[in-house]
């Protein structure tokens, strides 16, 4: 509950609210003032199996990549709750987006459109978004991160926009 996994090469999710993963994409590429047609986040599972939905939720505070942990966002700060569960403080109320997990070795896609409108639209609220598994039965998905050794498996924010 202490530990960073900003270096591991998966980011596991575990049903219970157990284990989650924080992602953030640095946005500022785009111009102010585009109009985003068109998210999607593209994750590669790893490892994992039976059918559970993998939720997406928004983070609504800053955290530090190789500072966070279960516990922190950053050093000197606590979340709300363990795990960014503070509703209104550290997460938001309610999903942005789901899909189903069926196996592992497969890529998954995630309908992000409103959500990176919304940051494109005010930069400052892009904090990311927190990865957790819904369901009642023990399950655990790895997800290659952004460190994985094979880079085709990195998670991807796919955006078409047209700029103003």
């Amino acid at each position: 509950i202490y530990s960073n996994y900003a270096n591991a090469v998966e980011m596991a999710v575990r049903t219970g609210n157990e284990k989650a993963a924080l992602l953030r994409f640095d946005l500022g590429i785009i111009p102010a003032g585009s109009q985003v047609h068109q998210a999607r986040l593209e994750l590669y599972l790893t490892s994992g199996m039976r059918d559970v939905t993998l939720l997406a939720y928004q983070l609504l505070r800053g955290w530090d990549e190789a500072q966070a942990t279960w516990k922190s966002p950053r050093v000197g700060e606590l979340w709300e709750q363990d795990g960014a569960s503070g509703v209104g403080v550290d997460v938001a109320p309610y999903q942005a987006t789901e899909v189903l997990l069926h196996a592992s070795g497969e890529w998954v896609s995630l309908p992000l459109t409103n959500l990176v409108s919304a940051w494109v639209a005010d930069p400052a609220s892009n904090h990311g978004v927190i990865l957790r598994i819904g369901g009642e039965v023990s399950t655990e998905y790895n997800i290659a991160s952004s460190e994985h050794w094979r880079t085709e498996w990195h998670p991807k924010l796919l955006i078409t926009y047209a700029t103003p």
